[in-house]
């Protein structure tokens, strides 16, 4: 009777020990290339979802902290607003159906992020009319109307991202660092899908001018 008695008072233990244990723990739902997998997991309290993967970005070899929504090819080209010399706000929708080709500097007043303005600027005058041609940073316009007018870069559109970073955020080209913006090119097509897209690794190296010209030419086809 004892040894009854026992095994019922083990039984009822053991039982709530499973109830307990059940309690304690969640389903954590994750995508992967094989579907979606469960996992039994500790409960814990709800986390914010955070899109953006931080591209690994350095100055040499020293790595800087990015910020923004890291964008990618195929995606639609989020709209975004900034400044002109004249203090104008401009957006990006304000080229709707046109091609574009968006270069992003940290600086126009370095050697690198000069010479890469003027680079592109030289290439897309041969092009005439077909693509518009953005150059961004966080420069001050009054630094880039002084630049656009010693340059005598005619073809460029310069816009400053300086009061808001809007365009940095929503492409995940802010240094977080230095609230400046990273070296990259971004090509548009007309119906607003971005189609090449390059965020350097390092700041102080050019970008692959010739593929970005390639990805700009197959669009004028």
């Amino acid at each position: 009777m004892m040894e009854k008695r026992f095994f019922i008072l083990f039984g009822i233990a053991f039982f709530m020990m499973t109830l307990f244990i059940s309690g304690c723990t969640s389903t954590v739902t994750t995508e992967s290339s094989e579907g979606t997998v469960q996992k039994q997991g500790p409960a814990t309290a709800p986390s914010v979802e955070q899109t953006y993967e931080a591209p690994a970005v350095s100055i040499d070899r020293e790595k800087v902290t990015m910020g923004g929504t890291a964008v990618k090819a195929s995606e639609k080209a989020p709209d975004f607003k900034a400044l002109t010399t004249d203090l104008k706000e401009f957006k990006l929708s304000d080229l709707k159906g046109n091609v574009i080709l968006i270069s992003s500097v940290p600086s126009l007043d370095t050697k690198i992020c000069s010479l890469q303005t003027r680079r592109f600027n030289g290439e897309i005058h041969k092009l005439g009319n077909k693509v518009k041609f953005i150059t961004i940073s966080a420069d001050l316009p009054f630094a880039q109307q002084r630049f656009q007018e010693l340059n005598s870069s005619k073809d460029t559109i310069f816009l400053s991202d300086h009061k808001d970073l809007d365009f940095g955020n929503k492409y995940g080209f802010v240094i977080n660092d230095y609230r400046l913006l990273t070296r990259g090119v971004v090509v548009i097509d007309k119906d607003g899908v971005i189609k090449y897209i390059e965020n350097c690794k390092n700041i102080n190296d050019h970008p692959n001018y010739e593929q970005a010209l390639q990805a700009l030419n197959a669009l004028l086809k």
